[in-house]
């Protein structure tokens, strides 16, 4: 660990990469309560089929997950609107990603949570990277 604080102390973009993904974590917490809670409403209490309560609670846990890193993770923040297309666009791969694991898993006898939190894991590490290199990438100066 001591090993890790000397790295990031010498190291500001590293310490600035960390922090932002750190606050993505935490930012991906709350969007991740949201969409576990629409998937499992819509599942256990609507008798919802998976693949529409799992998309129905991404693109709920999506707003929720654009709306609060770019008020807290990244230090650009773009126009809201032509943030959010960006955001959309990306956001349409990570649910297909998504729903394609979750479906899949869950359809090779995975129970459908289970299946969720793979889905959720993996899908992670391309929101991160797209949110942070295409949506809130701040502009080259001129």
């Amino acid at each position: 660990m001591d090993a890790i604080a000397r790295t990031l102390a010498a190291n500001p973009r590293l310490r600035r990469l960390a922090g932002e993904f750190s606050r993505f974590l935490a930012v991906g917490l709350a969007a991740t309560c949201v969409h576990y809670s629409v998937l499992i409403g819509l599942k256990e209490l609507a008798h919802a089929a998976l693949v529409p309560a799992t998309s129905a609670g991404f693109v709920c846990g999506a707003v929720t997950s654009y709306t609060l890193n770019r008020r807290i993770t990244f230090a650009h923040q773009p126009h809201f609107a032509k943030g959010l297309v960006k955001f959309v666009a990306v956001g349409l791969v990570g649910l297909s990603l998504n729903a394609l694991i979750v479906g899949g898993l869950a359809h090779a006898g995975l129970p459908y949570l289970i299946a969720q939190m793979i889905a959720t894991g993996t899908v992670l590490f391309w929101n991160f990277t797209v949110a942070r290199l295409v949506v809130f990438r701040a502009p080259k100066a001129a």
